[in-house]
């Protein structure tokens, strides 16, 4: 093995992370205040050094993809609060386009594979993840009981903590975003689970995490995920859009008209009538868009009309 250790150049620089050649840091060394840190990024192949922002809010917890195409951030007010998740996408070497990704509720923890940025919000009223193409494109929620934190991504994978309902500490879950299949990881009563991280390749997943007892103990888990089941029929969407509109407590009457419209479909699909199950997803999703954000939450409006257009596309509706 050949050791190297590379002196990035400057001072007053902290919680670094690296992705490829690229690593990303915070960087105090603009302003006199420790929570107006800005964002900056160098290049260990060229040993080009760049500063991604410039002003006077604190960005801080970079994390950069594996190939170091992306770097993705929190920007907050100087007193910790009011964060929003930024990225950085470079487009040729030494040339970022950058952009916010979130405007609402407080968002932290994100993590980026290259495609998409992952994070965690609170403007459902718990901590609950999200994520959205770093190209641009619909930012979707994922509706998990209870709060979730520690979040990271790699791959199609996401690992993180969440705190089922009625329970006073946090286990380990994976989500297969391909799949949107949800996997319990650990299951330890009167113990949390913290910091854990995961990497994904060659079909074996691999995750670390602390249990924080009397020692700090450090824990690692290897997994593969099983054959990925058959595709679900139509009628299963349908059926699981319907449990879905259920789960966000509607206006009961509004709840009831969309509730109808899809059991229509249901039963059109059923009787092998794509014809009249398309026209009554398209009534459905019309129902939706008409709705006011004071009666239908914004972001449960878009997983809405995403399912519905989904079951539209695999009905092959025109």
């Amino acid at each position: 093995m050949t050791l190297f250790r590379t002196d990035i150049p400057g001072g007053k620089r902290s919680n670094p992370a690296i992705g490829g050649d690229l690593v990303a840091y915070e960087d105090r060394s603009f302003l006199a205040g420790p929570n107006q840190s800005e964002l900056g990024v160098y290049d260990l192949s060229t040993q080009m050094e760049l500063r991604l922002t410039n002003d006077l809010l604190f960005d801080k917890n970079p994390a950069v993809s594996p190939t170091g195409n992306a770097v993705v951030w929190e920007k907050c007010q100087t007193d910790g609060l009011g964060c929003n998740v930024y990225s950085a996408v470079q487009t040729s070497p030494g040339v970022f386009t950058t952009r916010a990704l979130t405007s609402a509720g407080e968002n932290r923890q994100p993590d980026t594979n290259g495609q998409i940025a992952v994070y965690i919000s609170n403007r459902s009223g718990e901590n609950d993840i999200y994520y959205q193409p770093l190209s641009g494109g619909a930012e979707t929620r994922i509706a998990i009981p209870g709060d979730q934190r520690g979040l990271s991504i790699s791959g199609n994978l996401l690992a993180f903590e969440s705190q089922p309902v009625n329970q006073t500490e946090y286990d380990i879950f994976v989500y297969d975003l391909n799949t949107a299949t949800l996997y319990q990881v650990t299951n330890t009563l009167g113990v949390d689970e913290v910091n854990s991280r995961i990497a994904f390749c060659g079909g074996v997943g691999r995750i670390v995490y602390v249990s924080p007892g009397a020692d700090w103990d450090v824990y690692s888990f290897t997994f593969q995920l099983p054959a990925a089941p058959p595709p679900p029929s139509p009628a299963d969407e349908i059926n699981a859009l319907i449990a879905l509109v259920r789960s966000f407590h509607l206006l009961a009457s509004l709840e009831s008209t969309l509730v109808s419209k899809l059991q229509e479909a249901l039963t059109a699909v059923n009787a092998g009538n794509t014809a009249g199950a398309c026209t009554a997803m398209t009534s459905f999703i019309s129902k939706v868009q008409s709705q006011s954000d004071k009666k239908v939450d914004p972001d449960e409006k878009t997983q809405m009309i995403n399912s519905a257009n989904q079951i539209k596309a695999h009905l092959g509706c025109p």
